[in-house]
């Protein structure tokens, strides 16, 4: 079974129900079938099919969906190419995974000099040129993907400077969905917000969970993105009940509905992911809001698809402010295991690296054959050997068997859900002419990136200001909006250790010098 399958089982059982809806449009699940089934013919009259990867780039519509499910209705695997993204990481992406079409709702940035080809799959307001019947049937594919296929490749920081591309298969999707329905209740009746991009893997939670389990998906436009109340607004109007936030930008909802006049919402389910959990803005919204809504808190890779761990928060796990992230216990189709730098677990109470493993676990890095044998291992559990993920971040377990986050091993962080390599940042500012040496770091008072640069002779002229500024645009050029850090500050040399490494702790400690303003 594929997700496709999946799907059209759906749509068999309720052709008419509304799947997907956005503005003033909306697609019932008989149409959205029906439009990617077009989509999906195009894509094989393109010599499209399995083993090729599909570019999306297609902006906040109803048309997202349909080009996602046709890509995957073609047995090929989609890539999101997001239309804000600089067309150097377009440029990246497109030549890393080989993509040779791009779908496009004409907001797309391809580079025109990489002979891709485009196809348009409409524009808001017209009519979808893939829309019409399939004259074999809705459920006729060719030569449609295996659960062992690619499904998607979302491409995440890398330790070398550059973005990689995780590749996940059908089959890790409905993984993850059979695991989580056999903890949490979904029903046909659900209405699931469609908040992230789908750049970013917490996208594919909220649309094939609520389209695999016959709910209705709204896609939040992109000016409730950026306004607490607009979004509340929504909520409201359209009767969503299973929100999905990373925990600071949920924040500022929780301080948008205490000054609004409590809009009568019908969550059922808030579910957390990307980052750790502000338990002061949780513990507001429980003493604020009195609905049923459960607070899930997940605890999530993107190469084992999403989410690893589930724990329903009670007040309990909120009252004390400086403990350490509770992420609670393995989802059913995964398992989890603390192990030390020898590869022993570790007893309860004491810190380990996390190892997932179990049908979730990703493929492996897209042409990055040697960092997957890093990651990607397999392991023996129980006499029997499995696909796992070394994750590089801590936890710990404790008596009662609850799982604690307890950071990141090496230099990756999460902002805003985000998953940012400091080496991707700093080795393009060691690429500037200005710079002999830099270094990234996060500022957690207020949950920014900034950077510290040691300029070049030639350089040190420059006023504090057009350094940030020319430095600042210089990123923006090459990376994603959340990688460019909010502050560069030039400083005479960068604070190291004995060993002669890099001291990150001294750097974030250095705030902002008096001579820089961002």
């Amino acid at each position: 079974m594929n997700i496709v399958d999946g799907l059209l089982e759906i749509v068999e059982g309720s052709p008419d129900a509304v799947a997907v809806s956005c503005d003033r449009q909306s697609l019932t699940y008989r149409e959205l079938a029906e439009r990617s089934a077009g989509i999906a013919r195009r894509l094989r009259s393109a010599g499209l099919g399995r083993g090729d990867i599909v570019g999306v780039s297609v902006g906040r519509s109803v048309h997202l969906i349909t080009a996602m499910i046709g890509v995957l209705r073609c047995g090929a695997a989609y890539t999101f190419l997001d239309p804000g993204h600089p067309p150097a990481r377009t440029r990246l992406v497109i030549e890393d995974a080989s993509i040779r079409l791009v779908i496009s709702d004409g907001s797309s940035s391809v580079p025109a000099d990489l002979g891709v080809r485009t196809l348009d799959v409409g524009c808001p307001g017209e009519p979808d040129p893939g829309s019409g019947p399939s004259p074999e049937g809705l459920g006729h594919e060719e030569r449609p993907a295996l659960p062992a296929d690619p499904a998607y490749v979302i491409y995440t920081s890398g330790t070398t400077g550059a973005p990689k591309g995780v590749v996940v298969t059908h089959g890790n999707v409905l993984a993850l969905m059979s695991g989580a329905a056999e903890v949490l209740t979904f029903d046909p009746g659900d209405v699931w917000s469609v908040f992230h991009s789908a750049s970013f893997d917490f996208s594919v939670w909220e649309i094939f969970g609520g389209l695999l389990t016959g709910g209705r998906l709204v896609i939040v436009p992109e000016a409730a993105l950026f306004s607490p109340l607009e979004l509340l607004s929504l909520l409201e109007a359209e009767s969503v009940s299973v929100l999905s936030q990373i925990p600071s930008i949920f924040g500022h909802l929780v301080n948008a509905y205490e000054r609004s006049d409590r809009p009568a919402l019908a969550l059922k389910m808030i579910v957390f992911g990307g980052e750790a959990i502000d338990r002061a803005s949780l513990l507001k919204w429980s003493r604020l809001y009195d609905g049923p809504a459960q607070l899930i808190n997940m605890y999530g890779i993107t190469e084992t698809t999403v989410h690893a761990t589930w724990l329903r928060l009670t007040e309990a796990d909120l009252v004390d402010l400086q403990a350490p992230t509770p992420i609670g216990r393995p989802l059913p189709h995964l398992g989890l295991l603390l192990l030390d730098t020898s590869g022993r677990r570790v007893p309860d109470g004491e810190p380990g690296e996390i190892w997932v493993y179990g049908s979730g676990v990703a493929l492996g890095y897209l042409n990055r054959p040697e960092l997957t044998r890093e990651r990607f291992r397999e392991i023996e559990v129980d006499g029997a050997t499995l696909h796992a993920y070394r994750s590089g971040d801590l936890g710990r377990r404790t008596a009662n068997g609850v799982l604690e986050y307890l950071g990141r091993i090496d230099d990756q962080v999460k902002i805003r859900g985000y998953r940012i390599e400091l080496g991707e940042v700093e080795s393009l500012l060691r690429a500037h002419p200005w710079v002999l040496d830099a270094a990234a770091c996060v500022k957690r008072s207020t949950e920014s990136l900034i950077a510290f640069v040691v300029l070049r002779e030639e350089a040190a002229h420059q006023s504090a200001k057009s350094i940030a500024t020319g430095l600042r645009t210089f990123l923006a050029a090459r990376l994603p909006g959340q990688s460019v850090p909010s502050a560069v500050h030039a400083i005479d040399r960068l604070p190291r250790l004995a060993s002669g490494k890099l001291d990150r702790n001294a750097l974030a400690g250095l705030g902002s010098p008096s001579r820089d303003q961002p």
